[in-house]
């Protein structure tokens, strides 16, 4: 997705985000800074994915939903990469 969707997306979900969803949405921010301090990029990577979706979810946007074959998994490699980087995820989720 390009990167002015997922603006457009996270900027909709801030709006139409329920308190439930709100907290949901926090929680996955703290477990990827407690990812980052323990040194698990791995996990990191996965909670990452899993906010970027359920920032989509909130905001009800299908862009980037269609069928997650061959066009995402050059994306899912890209985004792992950078999570193993050295200091990569410090700086995500700070």
């Amino acid at each position: 997705m390009p990167d002015g969707a997922r603006g457009l997306c996270a900027a909709k979900a801030a709006v139409d985000a329920t308190d439930a969803q709100l907290d949901e949405l926090t929680e996955l921010g703290r477990a990827m800074s407690k990812a980052v301090a323990d040194g698990d990029p791995i996990t990191y990577s996965e909670l990452n994915h899993d906010l970027h979706a359920r920032i989509r979810d909130v905001s009800g946007q299908q862009h980037g939903r269609r069928s997650p074959g061959a066009a995402q998994r050059p994306t899912a490699r890209h985004r792992f990469q950078l999570a193993l980087r050295p200091g990569r995820p410090q700086q995500s989720s700070g």
